[in-house]
């Protein structure tokens, strides 16, 4: 990998950066983080849970009208390769800046040790971009809170879903809000307290995922409807991602 322009380590920046620095400096974390070998090998894990759960879906096509629907859309494997994506970096640890700091981090320091909203986001979309999906960075502001928010969007079949790396058990097409309403308070890992500062996305994750099988979240995502204290104690019996494992000859964590 050539030499990266940022610090191997958590580095802090001044309270006062203005939001366009902060989203471009970011988007550069992330494009530095598409390069790591440890980012695309769990981008290879990605893509073949993506693909096997593909497999499921269009193996029973023929016999399920609503599935044939499903697998007719035009980004239905880049729906798949977005939400597998989103899970794999929601399992990583949530590991808070210093109080009082401002830091933003390498995506290989992140895999290695976990982050902060800010630093999730980078590598959510270095992930994200490595699978060839659209995504982007979202700074939301969280006023008379003691912290703001980053959070990011990734583009499907012409609209942007909600995608927060930091509140496990987030819905892809879900906004932060809505996931720590439907959560509880303490899914908000990254503190997200107050009202939303922009309209959610065109549709809320229910409506995003319209038309595919209920079977398949109740197979696939159970977590999605577990107490969220459950998840935190055991997150890879709900289909989170098992970083211990990934190193295994077939990259295979537990698979919810």
């Amino acid at each position: 990998m050539s030499s990266s322009r940022y610090p191997s380590a958590p580095f802090r920046v001044d309270d006062t950066t203005p939001i366009c620095d902060r989203i471009a400096l970011t988007n550069g974390l992330a494009s530095e983080g598409e390069d790591d070998p440890e980012l695309q090998a769990l981008a290879r894990v990605v893509f073949a849970r993506a693909g096997a759960l593909a497999a499921v879906l269009a193996g029973a096509a023929p016999r399920d009208p609503l599935l044939g629907s499903v697998v007719r859309a035009q980004q239905w494997f880049a729906r798949l390769l977005a939400l597998e994506a989103l899970r794999a970096v929601q399992s990583l640890p949530y590991v808070p800046c210093p109080v009082g700091v401002d830091c933003y981090q390498p995506v290989a320091y992140t895999l290695a040790h976990g982050g902060e909203c800010k630093a999730l986001v980078a590598t959510l979309l270095a992930l994200e971009r490595v699978l060839g999906l659209r995504a982007d960075p979202y700074w939301i502001t969280q006023k008379g809170q003691d912290i703001n928010h980053m959070t990011s969007f990734v583009w499907l079949d012409g609209q942007e879903l909600w995608s927060d790396p930091s509140i496990r058990g987030a819905m892809l097409g879900e906004s932060p809000y809505q996931a720590t309403r439907r959560l509880g308070p303490n899914a908000a890992l990254g503190q997200v307290t107050a009202p939303a500062g922009r309209a959610a996305a065109p549709t809320d994750w229910r409506a995003a995922w319209r038309g595919w099988p209920a079977w398949w979240f109740s197979q696939y995502h159970p977590g999605l409807t577990a107490p969220y204290a459950t998840l935190v104690a055991n997150p890879t019996a709900y289909g989170f991602y098992d970083f211990d494992r990934l190193s295994s000859a077939d990259g295979a964590g537990s698979h919810g």
